[in-house]
């Protein structure tokens, strides 16, 4: 066993080559497996609330620029009448 390295005397074409793993063929094989994209429920709901909140604030600005332009208006309006 020890010592220099001898070939084998006795021809495998099994072992010649490239290795390539054995196989065995399955009928029922479908191709690889693409799995599904699942949304993250805490990041979904976390986005939402943002979104919402966002929203909110949207409309919190749009009253208050509403307001803003009843005041300007009326102030303009007593001014006219002077």
């Amino acid at each position: 066993m020890n010592g220099e390295w001898k070939a084998p005397m006795i021809d495998n074409p099994d072992y010649k080559g490239e290795w390539k793993l054995k196989q065995i063929e399955n009928p029922n094989y479908k191709g690889p497996w693409i799995y599904p994209e699942i949304d993250n429920l805490e990041e979904k709901k976390r986005r939402d609330l943002e979104a919402k909140e966002n929203e909110d604030n949207k409309n919190n600005e749009n009253d208050e620029d509403a307001d803003e332009e009843e005041h300007t208006h009326s102030d303009n309006d007593e001014h006219d009448e002077l």
